[in-house]
This record gives structure tokens, sequence and C-alpha cells, in this order.
């Protein structure tokens, strides 16, 4: 969505404070979930363009059916040791909050 803005347009100021403070709010759960023990985390390697693509792949079934999606994913691999499942459920949970705040800002 913000590679469609125009870098000085509010919109894409508007984007990027969204996208960071989601990052932001999921950090935050992470680390309080760690913390109180409840979160066991399955790291292995695997690839985030792969990963996003399957994401989003599943959602334009549901809730991005309506949508035009266009990803821009790295142009080689990129291999992160991470919990595959974990990452995955913060990019829906992120792409779920950006379209909230777009069907509010649009009311």
């Amino acid at each position: 969505m913000k590679a469609n803005l125009d870098e000085g347009s509010q919109n894409a100021g508007l984007v990027g404070d969204v996208i960071r403070t989601a990052h932001r709010g999921i950090e935050l759960s992470q680390k309080l979930q760690a913390f109180a023990g409840r979160q066991k985390l399955n790291r292995s390697r695997f690839d985030l363009n792969h990963s996003v693509a399957e994401v989003t792949a599943r959602l334009k079934s549901t809730i991005l059916r309506d949508i035009e999606v266009e990803l821009a994913l790295l142009p080689a691999s990129c291999l992160v040791a991470a919990d595959p499942e974990k990452f995955q459920q913060a990019v829906e949970e992120l792409i779920e909050n950006i379209l909230q705040w777009i069907i509010g800002a649009g009311s």
C-alpha cells in the first residue's frame, strides 16, 4: 500500500505511522507474552518472501477478496530464523489493522 502512494503525500505518512505502530505493538505483545511464559517460540529458518505470499494468498479468499493486492517482494530469498507461525500471525494482524484503519478513515 505504501509503495503505491507518493512519498510526500499525507496518506504515505499516515500509512508509515500505522506500520510503525503495528510493529511496536507486535513487539510489545510478544515481549509481554514471553515474559509471562505463555508463548513458546518454535524457531526455524524460512523465507520471508514465501511466507508473506502465503499469508496474502490465504487472505485473498476472505478479507482481501475485493481488494487488489500488489506485493513488492525482495528479488532474492530473504531467510530468517524465527517462528514462522508467529510471523504469519503478525502479518495477518497487521493487514487486518491497516484495513480497519482505512475503513475507519473513510467514514
